[in-house]
This record gives C-alpha cells, sequence and structure tokens, in this order.
C-alpha cells in the first residue's frame, strides 16, 4: 500500500503547483490587460469589458479546480497521516510485547504463568 500511496500523493502534489501556476499567469495576464487604459464608449473599451467578462470566469473556474485540488490532497494526506499513526501504535505495541517476552524469559521457570511461552 505504501508504494501506491507515495505517488498519487506526489502526482496530487504536481496538480496543485501546475493549477497555481496556471492561477497566476492568468491573473497577471488579466492585471495586464485590466491595467491598460481605455477611452470610454470607444469599441475598444466595449470588447475589453466582454473580454475581462470571460478572464473572470474562467480564472474563477481554475481557482475551483484548484480548491477542489487542494482538498484531495488533503484528504490523501490525512489518510497518509492516519497509516502512519497506525503504523506507530502497532510499533510500540510490538515493543511492548517484546518487553513481555523478555521479562518471561527472564523469570525463574517457577514464577512463570502456565500460558507463557506455551
Amino acid at each position: 500500500m505504501h508504494t501506491h500511496t507515495k505517488p498519487k500523493l506526489g502526482f496530487a502534489i504536481c496538480q496543485v503547483a501546475h493549477h497555481l501556476l496556471q492561477v497566476s499567469q492568468d491573473g497577471k495576464s488579466l492585471l495586464d490587460k485590466l491595467q491598460r487604459p481605455l477611452t470610454p464608449g470607444s469599441a475598444d473599451s466595449l470588447m475589453a469589458s466582454a473580454n475581462y467578462s470571460k478572464a473572470v470566469h474562467h480564472v474563477l473556474d481554475i481557482i475551483h479546480e484548484v480548491l477542489h485540488h487542494q482538498r484531495q490532497l488533503e484528504n490523501i494526506w490525512q489518510h497518509r497521516k492516519v497509516r502512519l499513526h497506525q503504523r506507530l501504535q502497532l510499533c510500540v505495541f510490538q515493543q511492548d510485547v517484546q518487553q513481555v517476552r523478555d521479562t518471561c524469559i527472564q523469570c525463574p521457570t517457577s514464577m512463570r504463568p502456565a500460558a507463557v511461552g506455551a
């Protein structure tokens, strides 16, 4: 299971990074267009208004997609964190069992409970 989770996590991180880069580039492009001065009532002004509306929708769609991928990444991370915690608990349990076994082995035979070492 470990080998399958790591590639999924890496892929999710790459997707998030790619979408963040896309959002950043689109945002910069939109800002560049908005900072150009236009004369009111001109054909350029009407065209800019339409382009702005399209760009806003496009940027919002990408932001929603980025947020979706972020949620997926957080879910993968949460699942991985739970698995790691469970493995840690198993390791601690195994150490406890080993300590009990070592203690039982060191006890004289007459003091051992009947079920231990059977």
